[in-house]
C-alpha cells in the first residue's frame, strides 16, 4: 500500500523537521582531508512505525528506533525516518504542494538544494561553505517564527 503525498505532506506539516547541517564526513580529498559541507536533511519522528516504515519504502533513507530511557520514562518509544540530500530534496519537491505550515522552510531548503554544485566540485568554488552557512542560518530563524508567521511569508 503506498500513502498518497497529500496524507505524507500533512504529517510532515506537523511532525516533520528540516534542516541544512555542516558535516565534515564529505569525501576524502587527495591530500587525505575531508571536504567539508553543508547538507540538506530532511527527519519525521513517530511513535507509531507504520508511516515511518511507509516513507522508507517509499523515499529511500534510513529508519532508527529510540527506545524509552530510565532517564525519562514518561517520553514513548519513537521511530525516526532520516533522508538527506538529493533524495531529501526530491521528496520535498513530491510534498511541495500540499505543505502548508513548513511551506517557507521548504522552499527555503529546494532553493539551497537547487544551488548545490555536483559531487566534486564543491571543493573548486570557495564560497561553497559560506553559502550553505546563510541558508543553515536563514533556516534556523525561521523555525524561531511561529507558524502563523511562516504562513503569513
Amino acid at each position: 500500500m503506498r500513502i498518497s503525498v497529500e496524507y505524507i505532506a500533512g504529517f510532515f506539516d506537523g511532525e516533520g523537521c528540516i534542516g541544512i547541517y555542516y558535516s565534515s564526513a564529505g569525501r576524502r580529498r587527495k591530500d587525505g582531508t575531508k571536504s567539508a559541507v553543508y547538507r540538506l536533511s530532511v527527519s519525521l519522528g513517530q511513535t507509531d512505525p507504520a508511516v515511518i516504515r511507509h516513507l522508507k519504502d517509499q523515499f529511500g533513507g534510513t529508519v532508527s528506533f529510540y527506545e524509552r530511557s530510565k532517564k525519562n520514562p514518561n517520553r514513548l518509544d519513537a521511530w525516526y525516518w532520516y533522508i538527506t540530500s538529493k533524495r531529501a530534496g526530491d521528496f520535498l519537491r513530491a510534498i511541495e504542494p500540499y505543505v502548508i505550515g513548513k511551506r517557507q522552510q521548504l522552499l527555503l531548503a529546494l532553493e539551497f538544494q537547487n544551488q548545490k554544485l555536483p559531487a566534486g566540485e564543491a571543493h573548486r568554488d570557495s564560497g561553497v561553505r559560506d553559502r550553505g552557512r546563510e541558508y543553515s542560518q536563514q533556516l534556523k530563524a525561521m523555525k524561531r517564527m511561529n507558524v502563523s508567521e511562516q504562513v503569513a511569508q
